[in-house]
């Protein structure tokens, strides 16, 4: 029993480390976006009208969003074969 104590606590510093290194690339990633964003990214000049909001395109992009998030949750407890997920 304190072997595999032993065994946990080594496997959760090393995870850990892992883990954190591995999150460490999208700081990398951020600073290129925004250095791309600046040299690349033009603020244009809009002439005329300024167009309408979308509002049924929102909700339904709204509910699509909240349905794949409910179906990825359900889907750890109850399983992908449910009609549910």
């Amino acid at each position: 029993m304190a072997g595999m104590v032993a065994f946990a606590a080594e496997l959760r510093r090393l995870l850990r480390r892992v883990v954190s290194e591995v999150l460490y690339i999208n700081v990398f990633i951020a600073i290129i976006a925004i250095v791309g964003a600046i040299f690349f990214v033009s603020n244009a000049k809009r002439t005329g009208p300024r167009p309408k909001l979308d509002i049924p395109g929102i909700v339904l992009v709204s509910g699509a969003l909240c349905g794949l998030v409910y179906g990825f949750s359900n889907a750890e407890t109850d399983g992908w074969d449910s009609p549910l997920a």
